[in-house]
């Protein structure tokens, strides 16, 4: 799509979103939101995401073995640490002093000094993934497949016919229990046969099965394998985590090998997957991950499927269907999401697609940040290794705010307050960093963070590190949408001040130096 096309579209979408967008009543597309393909995924990001906004997956719908990876959003590397240079206000003033004689590479230089301990953020990790092994039949013989994502109801669904038998599978992620659940059936009694285990990059990890439950648990591992760009030490991990699926069937039988359990001929079966760390807050670490994951285990086995599916959409659907835009007709209802991307490469319009994709953006909020879940992330949820793209870190000097940008706008209230309890920890954190490095009052926070955080200047270069006005910004955005009406509640207020306090204090007057 060229520039123009772009600008055109973000046009007309600032034109339509408003009048469209409203809590009074429920929304209906007009086009159905769905994503839908004709073959499984053969690479983790073809595959579906789902998520509670804390616990989430990526579904590929395989047909023989399928990999479900899972990731709950508080398994990061190492435990709450301080790093901020306790000789920060001496520093401070150095480079000020080199900077008011003109020295800029001297006061460059000096800069480095301000640096966390350890120089970079602490990194997001995957926790484990799902093996099903669907047995029973020859895959090959497979015809009709079909597996979609459907954004108006949460749901991946996955369809197909194999010698005269029509096979189903169902999957969402339930806010309100916060676990999956992978619901499999077949249109002939007796065709559900499978074997599931757990697999983990996490060296750690151990796995067991207690009657219909295969359980893991472990730690994380310090800091990323293999890195080597900054010395800097590595901080012992502290984040514990189990995870468990239970396999709940209807007739068939279900015994175990080892770390594997194998239901056989079953008319249907339901696995509720679940999993949980020990992290509480920044600062906090001692939450029992065991009984956590139990818990939810425990709560959603006393339901029934249909109870289950139907408190999940109970809570999402209303809240998807709180903004629409009205694109027009499909007019290629036939062809699958590869498709149209084909034909929109090759430079056709498709307005049923750019409707889908801006609900999609939508979707992936609701998915990947709830009410009581961290805010979303440049990585957002969604993890399949042991480092992360930019360690899965909060990215403070655009990118969480960008992240943000649309959830207001379409009425995504529920998404915002996982922003505003971001910012009350990152406050909070902020307050020992403008103390401690910076010599002054009320908080202040860099250009990234991570689970712990980290609100000093990162990843080392002054020249991107030393942005201690990310708080503001942060703050900012969410006074202009309001106009400071009733402006998030007290503590949004109390954050508000805190980091005036520190623009205060810089000098006398307000403005940060240094800052990039």
């Amino acid at each position: 799509m060229n520039k123009t096309r772009k600008f055109s579209l973000i046009l007309l979408l600032t034109c339509l979103i408003h009048p469209f967008c409203s809590g009074k009543e429920i929304a209906v597309n007009q086009v159905p939101m769905k994503w839908w393909y004709d073959v499984p995924a053969t690479k983790f990001w073809e595959g579906l995401p789902i998520g509670t906004g804390r616990f989430g997956a990526m579904i590929p719908g395989s047909m023989d073995h399928e990999v479900i990876v899972f990731n709950d959003e508080t398994l990061w590397a190492g435990g709450p640490y301080n790093p901020n240079n306790p000789k920060g206000p001496e520093v401070l003033k150095q480079i000020r002093e080199y900077a008011f004689a003109r020295d800029w590479l001297g006061a460059t230089k000096e800069s480095w000094k301000l640096s966390s301990d350890p120089v970079s953020v602490q990194s997001y990790q995957a926790m484990a993934q799902l093996n099903i092994r669907y047995d029973g039949y020859d895959p090959a013989k497979a015809t009709g497949y079909h597996r979609s994502l459907d954004m108006d109801n949460a749901l991946v669904d996955v369809d197909y016919q194999i010698d005269g038998v029509n096979y189903s599978r169902r999957v969402f992620a339930s806010y309100p229990d916060q676990v999956i659940v992978i619901r499999l059936t077949a249109d002939k009694k007796g065709k559900i046969t499978l074997s599931g285990w757990f697999d983990s990059l996490q060296p750690s990890a151990l796995t067991r099965v207690e009657h219909n439950e295969i359980i893991m648990e472990g730690s994380t591992i310090a800091d990323r394998p293999g890195d080597n760009r900054y010395e800097y030490r590595l901080l012992p991990p502290q984040i514990k985590w189990q995870s468990k699926v239970k396999i709940i069937h209807d007739g068939g039988v279900l015994s175990s090998d080892g770390g594997t359990l194998l239901l056989k001929n079953a008319n249907a079966a339901t696995l509720i997957l679940a999993g949980a760390t020990n992290w509480v807050a920044w600062n906090d670490v001692s939450a029992d991950e065991k009984k956590r994951c139990g818990d939810y285990i425990a709560a959603a086995s006393k339901k029934s499927y249909k109870t289950l599916l139907k408190r999940h959409l109970e809570d999402y659907r209303p809240l998807f269907a709180a903004c629409r835009i009205d694109l027009g007709v499909d007019l290629h209802p036939s062809q699958t999401t590869t498709q149209r991307i084909d034909a929109i490469r090759n430079g056709e319009f498709d307005h049923a697609y750019e409707t889908r994709y801006f609900q999609y953006a939508r979707y992936l909020m609701l998915a990947g940040a709830r009410e009581k879940t961290l805010a979303f992330n440049n990585h957002n949820m969604w993890l399949n290794d042991l480092t992360g793209r930019w360690n899965g870190r909060w990215t403070l000097n655009i990118n969480i705010q960008e992240c943000y940008w649309l959830v207001e706008n379409t009425n995504l209230p529920n998404v915002n307050e996982s922003l505003l309890l971001f910012v009350e920890q990152l406050a909070q954190a902020g307050a020992r960093t403008a103390k401690e490095l910076f010599g002054c009052r009320g908080w202040c926070s860099s250009h990234g963070t991570d689970i712990w955080f980290n609100t000093a200047p990162t990843d080392g270069n002054p020249h991107w590190s030393v942005f201690p006005v990310s708080g503001m910004w942060l703050m900012q955005q969410l006074y202009f949408f309001t106009g400071g009406k009733n402006f998030h509640g007290r503590f949004c207020s109390e954050s508000a001040i805190g980091i005036v306090m520190g623009f205060d204090d810089s000098l006398g007057q307000r403005v940060v130096f240094p800052c990039h």
